[in-house]
């Protein structure tokens, strides 16, 4: 396929990932009302920080593990709403499949056993929703001559490069990234602390939805961002990335004085687009 044809395709993946990472944060409540602001960070984060250079499958990974936080946020609202949760975890299971490196998205099913919390009954739906796709691919590939563990190892492979010492990988060495690039990244990463920071401190201040949802957003930005440092990920891990941590973001933004919330969004505004004329 044409590169152009991958970039037009690639650029709606990522424009309906954006569209349903702020659909779902509005609906459960996290702005006290509408709000844009998910959208234009999911934005700044998944194509302007660095440019993967599979952009293809990073940005369908990145629209599959969309939908599945969606489908995750919704089983918050509803009460043993079995449907949304498997829903969600087969998505995320189809997104490892897309891109191998998305499988530390499992991490995310673990932490939600804690949150939610989940019954016994649940762990089993979710966790059967997550391999699915991976039983389903590594049948195909059986049937059709290869191994039935060619996908599993396939996976390990790609995420630890075959070992598994922990290397901050090439494609993201913090030495060598441009200097407007670092800029950008470190006033995220102080409004993603923030945020942090308001989750856990006035978590007992909000509604019960609207918690959880932030408890499993900062864990799922937690744990993708540590996938960076993963020998067999990189910076096409940033699309996915997005994800949570547009949500988180403008969350944070939500929650800050509103003057220092417009200096922290010009500012990165500004970055961005400094770093799209000199990069």
């Amino acid at each position: 396929m044409p590169l152009w044809w991958q970039s037009i395709l690639a650029a709606l993946l990522l424009f309906a990932g954006a569209t349903v990472v702020n659909r779902a944060a509005v609906k459960v409540g996290m702005f006290g009302g509408f709000s844009a602001l998910p959208v234009s960070l999911f934005g700044f984060i998944s194509c302007t920080i660095l440019l993967s250079p599979n952009i293809l499958s990073a940005a369908t990974a990145s629209v599959l593990t969309a939908f599945g936080t969606m489908f995750l946020i919704r089983t918050v609202q509803f009460v043993n709403d079995k449907e949304s949760l498997f829903t969600g975890s087969l998505l995320l299971g189809t997104a490892a499949i897309a891109y191998y490196p998305a499988a530390i998205l499992a991490l995310v099913l673990v932490m939600a056993i804690f949150i939610f919390p989940l019954s016994f009954r649940q762990i089993l739906i979710a966790f059967t929703g997550y391999l699915l796709p991976v039983l389903c691919t590594s049948y195909i590939c059986w049937y059709m001559g290869g191994s039935f563990t060619d996908v599993p190892l396939n996976i390990y492979h790609n995420l630890f490069d075959g070992t598994l010492s922990i290397n901050l990988n090439l494609e993201f060495n913090l030495r060598t990234l441009p200097l407007f690039t670092a800029a950008i990244s470190a006033v995220l990463l102080i409004i993603l602390l923030y945020g942090i920071m308001v989750g856990i401190y006035h978590r007992y201040t909000m509604l019960v939805p609207v918690r959880k949802s932030i408890q499993l957003t900062i864990w799922m930005t937690i744990i993708t961002i540590a996938s960076l440092f993963l020998p067999g990920c990189g910076i096409t891990m940033l699309p996915t990335i997005a994800v949570p941590a547009s949500i988180l973001a403008a969350f944070s933004l939500d929650r800050m004085n509103t003057r220092w919330a417009n200096i922290f969004y010009i500012t990165l505004v500004t970055l961005i687009l400094l770093h799209l004329v000199f990069y």
